[in-house]
């Protein structure tokens, strides 16, 4: 029975990472949609078999939060006159949090 259920969860766990090389930076919600699982099901599985590869980074994630900050302060000084507008087109990071990280990290003046 345990055996089946592992079989089972190893092939959810292939077809969610074979979705997920196909369509890179899906999120786990969207996902668990996409493959009629429950969220905290494909947690389980991500557990047992390792972290999916190409999933996006959840919102309030820390390891996004690094991402956006790295990407900021790269582009900071290359552009280091950038108004908010051009470092959104640039990073694709949103107007609103741009200004966030700039005055939470104290980028610039």
């Amino acid at each position: 029975m345990e055996e089946r259920l592992l079989e089972k969860s190893r092939a959810r766990y292939d077809a969610c990472q074979k979705y997920l090389n196909e369509h890179p930076g899906t999120t786990l919600h969207l996902l668990s949609e996409i493959m009629h699982s429950n969220v905290s099901t494909l947690e389980s599985d991500q557990r047992r078999f390792g972290k999916f590869k190409n999933l996006a980074l959840a919102k309030g994630s820390n390891e996004l939060r690094t991402k956006r900050l790295k990407l900021l302060r790269t582009t900071l000084k290359k552009y280091p006159n950038a108004s908010g507008r051009q470092l959104e087109e640039i990073t694709g990071i949103k107007r609103k949090m741009i200004y966030k990280l700039i005055k939470e990290e104290g980028m610039k003046e």
